[in-house]
């Protein structure tokens, strides 16, 4: 038995450049390159640097790690470079350049996508609140436009809040993903294996919440690694705005009344949409 990782290298850790999320160190297993990895071997020095072993299958990677003052590490893989990251808070900090990369051109011939996930801390979340935010499966549900309908895709998640699910898409596809847990939309091309990681207690109810959107609102650590791993850590940044004029009463109201108070709301979202 070997030693374990010391805590002060536990979390999610991102490139200080780059701004992509690169490792995930917990206590029984590692995240990396959108999958999880076994940990071999951890060996801790007197100048509280470690050395980890990794395994996945057949791969293995060596890394080393050095702690900081300022809560940021230093990473060296095998006898590669040293990369400094920053521990993930519950906001990703803003990226410093433009994404460039297009979507592919789309083919309209089925392929797949995979995704691998973790629930971090899904065995804490109080009996109340049991029934939905942990006792249910991984739900992707993948709208057809050629059936005008969506398909759900169901996956179990095991004791430490792990899963991983494949299924068929088209071309780019939106997903509404486990929608009764986390209420989570993504943007995935064929052939992606991204990574998705949810802090649970994060989505648990406060006394802060006045409101279904500021309980929406309030940062949580949600991360994505992988394949359009940055398109869909940046759509999370950015929230839809959830406010509507509604039909209550409907007909005791002008229909010029329920014109200006909906593009009232217009306007509105599309100053939300323009910051």
């Amino acid at each position: 038995m070997f030693a374990k990782l010391p805590e002060k290298f536990i979390g999610n850790w991102i490139d200080a450049k780059s701004n992509d999320w690169t490792y995930g160190f917990f206590e029984d297993f590692a995240v990396y390159q959108s999958d999880f990895w076994e940990y071999q071997s951890i060996e801790t020095g007197k100048d509280g640097r470690a050395t980890v072993q990794l395994k996945k299958g057949q791969e293995q990677a060596v890394l080393t790690l050095v702690s900081k003052k300022d809560s940021s590490i230093q990473v060296r893989s095998g006898k590669g470079k040293t990369v400094r990251f920053s521990r993930m808070d519950k906001s990703l900090p803003s990226f410093s350049k433009k994404d460039t990369i297009r979507f592919a051109k789309p083919t309209f011939r089925k392929d797949s996508v995979t995704i691998v996930g973790y629930y971090r801390n899904l065995d804490k979340i109080p009996a109340q609140f049991a029934n939905r935010l942990n006792r249910s499966p991984f739900n992707v549900g993948v709208p057809s436009f050629q059936l005008d309908k969506s398909q759900d895709y169901l996956a179990d998640i095991d004791s430490m809040g792990r899963f991983r699910i494949t299924f068929p898409v088209m071309n780019m596809q939106e997903l509404f993903v486990d929608w009764g847990r986390i209420g989570l939309s993504m943007v995935v091309e064929s052939g992606d294996q991204i990574f998705l990681f949810a802090d649970m207690l994060d989505y648990l109810p406060q006394t802060s919440d006045s409101s279904y959107e500021m309980y929406k609102r309030r940062p949580k650590q949600l991360l994505f690694m992988g394949d359009n791993a940055r398109l869909n850590n940046e759509l999370i940044q950015y929230m839809d705005l959830w406010k509507s004029f509604g039909t209550t009463n409907r007909d005791e109201k002008s229909d010029m009344t329920f014109l200006k108070a909906e593009e009232s709301v217009y306007l509105q979202k599309l100053e939300h949409l323009n910051d």
